[in-house]
């Protein structure tokens, strides 16, 4: 919870100075949390918020869950184990490799649309009650290589996030008409449209943030 200061209204620690050194060893670290703790944690908290009615509910889903993951196991890692001819140390290390990289990306992906230096946040959730919800939207968000479409197919649209977050039932193929629409009324009413032009931009925007957040 306290390891990234993400915004300014977050106390400030003194490993934070250093959050833009060490943020890509904890991203990556996400996906492993995701498949082994997060899903269960989740059950947990929303069996608190009663968005599951009983016990038995509750206990049903983390069931369905832990057998999608052991399903998970047994393809990607007890098969190779199994079958190919390499030994177990480096089966195992390939295998954390690719939650690594796909840590990193996922992460990064989504980190791109928020925090970086156009974005703002609130202090408090009381403050969101007098918002416009669309122009929070806006105000929170930022898009980035539109005209870049080997990023647009490789990360399915999310580089139109803002597009994602108005329209999040219109398939990602319309995002780029709809981002002109878009942007061309959020100058009308003076409002802003965070965007990066470049891929690598919006990655160095970012940890640039975490740097400025963490030394501030």
């Amino acid at each position: 919870r306290y390891v990234f200061r993400f915004t300014e209204h977050q106390p400030k620690k003194w490993f934070h100075a250093f959050q833009h050194i060490y943020a890509t060893l904890v991203y990556g670290l996400v996906v492993i949390e995701w498949i082994t703790v997060k899903d269960f944690l989740k059950v947990i908290k929303y069996y608190h918020m009663r968005f599951l009615k009983s016990r038995a509910e509750a206990a049903s889903l983390a069931l369905i869950i832990l057998l999608k993951k052991l399903f998970f196991y047994f393809i990607f890692l007890y098969i190779p184990l199994q079958l190919l001819p390499f030994e177990p140390f480096l089966i195992v290390s390939l295998f954390l490799t690719m939650l690594v990289v796909a840590g990193i990306t996922l992460t990064i992906i989504f980190q791109l649309a928020h925090v970086v230096p156009h974005c703002e946040a609130e202090s408090s959730p009381a403050n969101l009650v007098n918002k416009n919800w669309h122009v929070y939207q806006l105000q929170t968000t930022c898009d980035f290589a539109h005209g870049n479409k080997l990023v647009s197919y490789l990360i399915g649209g999310l580089n139109y996030q803002i597009e994602h977050h108005l329209f999040p039932h219109v398939c990602h193929n319309h995002y780029p008409a709809i981002s002109s629409i878009v942007k061309q009324t959020a100058t009308e009413f003076g409002v802003p449209y965070n965007y990066e032009e470049t891929f690598w931009g919006a990655i160095k925007a970012h940890y640039r943030q975490l740097k400025q957040l963490g030394s501030a």
